[in-house]
């Protein structure tokens, strides 16, 4: 057994969501949170800042609903967090979490322009990822036309890419735009 930061006692057959592409990060809690997850919770960024600078391989760590930090930070509209692990790593933008959410979804879904635009540029692909409910960031966008705009900007560039496409369909949400 091991003894996490808060005490409770982790089973060595414990399962980690991060553990199939062989990242494990010691878990601070019975969540599989990291100091790096609490930190966000918690809303601290100099916390956030020390952890990244110390170990920078946390922010791809996911916790047991897969929610990896950039999740965590934007699930609770910590829109300076979110862009300070962007920064030290871009690959947290394509990660989706055990129900299939990327931070696409959760930025679109909060109305962040900037952070939705940033996403973009990092991993354009999420603009077509599907939850487990099959919704798109563009669902989540609801009515806001700029992110709504946005996503499918990067879609179309997307889509003119040479090479294998991560999807030969268009989904039908982006087919006919209401008012467009």
């Amino acid at each position: 057994m091991t003894m996490s930061h808060d005490g409770s006692l982790i089973p060595p057959t414990s399962k980690h969501p991060a553990s199939k592409s062989g990242l494990w990060i010691p878990p601070c809690n019975k969540n599989f949170n990291t100091s790096l997850h609490q930190a966000i919770l918690d809303g601290d960024s100099h916390a956030v800042a020390d952890c990244m600078t110390r170990h920078p391989d946390h922010a791809l760590a996911a916790n047991r609903q897969g929610d990896t930090p950039l999740h965590l930070a934007l699930k609770n509209q910590k829109e300076e967090i979110a862009l300070m692990l962007l920064a030290v790593c871009p690959k947290a933008a394509g990660r989706q979490n055990l129900e299939g959410v990327t931070p696409l979804h959760l930025a679109a879904e909060n109305g962040d322009l900037k952070t939705t635009r940033i996403l973009l540029a990092y991993a354009p692909e999420t603009s077509i990822a599907r939850n487990q409910q099959g919704q798109t960031p563009m669902d989540k966008a609801g009515i806001n036309l700029d992110i709504l705009q946005a996503i499918l900007l990067a879609y179309t560039r997307l889509a003119q890419k040479p090479g294998p496409r991560p999807h030969h369909h268009v989904p039908p949400e982006l087919i006919l735009i209401p008012g467009r």
